[in-house]
C-alpha cells in the first residue's frame, strides 16, 4: 500500500505542505473577509441594516473597528482552509489507491472528496467559530451583551403584513 501522507516518488506534494499552503491562503484571505464577517455578526446580534451597523462601528471605532476580530478570524480561516485542502487531497489519494487514477474523473468521487473536505474543515473550526460569534459582536459595539437578540427571520414573517 502506498503511503497516504508522503509520496515523493509520484511527485505529489506531502500533505504537510498542502496543509501549510491552505493555512497560508486562509491567513491571506482573512483581512479581506474580516470586515464582512464583523458586519454580519453585528447585524445578527443587534439587528438593523448593514448600513446602520457600518455607521455604528465606524462611528465608535473608526474604520479599524471593522478589523477588531481579525486575529481570531485569521486563525479560523487558517485552520479551516488548511484542514479543508489537506482532507480534499487525502480523500483524492485514498480514492486513487482504491480505484486507480481514472476514478478521479468520476463526478460522484469529486463530490465525495469535496463534501468530506468541507465537513472536516467545518468540524475543525466549529468550536472556535461559536466562541468568535459570541465574543466579537459584544467587544465591538458595546461592553455589555445586547438588550435583545435579533430574529434570524425577516420581519415580514412576524407581522400580519406578510399576508395581504
Amino acid at each position: 500500500m502506498k503511503p497516504l501522507i508522503t509520496e515523493p516518488s509520484s511527485g505529489k506534494q506531502p500533505l504537510q505542505g498542502i496543509f501549510f499552503a491552505g493555512s497560508l491562503t486562509g491567513g491571506l484571505v482573512a483581512p479581506v473577509t474580516s470586515p464582512f464577517i464583523t458586519l454580519k455578526l453585528q447585524q445578527q446580534v443587534h439587528g438593523g441594516s448593514l448600513a446602520q451597523r457600518l455607521r455604528t462601528i465606524v462611528g465608535r471605532h473608526g474604520v479599524y473597528g471593522l478589523f477588531r476580530g481579525l486575529p481570531l478570524h485569521c486563525g479560523l480561516e487558517s485552520i479551516g482552509s488548511g484542514v479543508y485542502l489537506t482532507t480534499y487531497f487525502a480523500a483524492k489519494r485514498a480514492c486513487t489507491m482504491v480505484g486507480g487514477e481514472g476514478v478521479l474523473d468520476s463526478l460522484p468521487v469529486k463530490i465525495l472528496c469535496g463534501a468530506t473536505a468541507g465537513c472536516a474543515g467545518w468540524i475543525s473550526i466549529y468550536p472556535l467559530d461559536v466562541s468568535a460569534t459570541a465574543i466579537t459582536p459584544s467587544c465591538i459595539c458595546s461592553l455589555r451583551p445586547p438588550a435583545r437578540v435579533a430574529s434570524p427571520f425577516p420581519a415580514c414573517t412576524h407581522s400580519s403584513s406578510f399576508v395581504q
